[in-house]
């Protein structure tokens, strides 16, 4: 079963990515309109 599931450090090193990569993704966007546009206007 240890190997089917990921220990705990993995899962946290996970999350901290993905919520870095999230940080990141909000700075670019706040800095540059233009890709919040264009963002928008992909989801619509």
């Amino acid at each position: 079963m240890s190997r089917v599931l990921p220990t705990v450090p993995a899962v946290a090193r996970e999350a901290l990515t993905v919520i870095a990569g999230a940080l990141l993704a909000a700075a670019v966007m706040y800095q540059f309109p233009a890709v919040k546009a264009w963002v928008k206007k992909a989801w619509e």
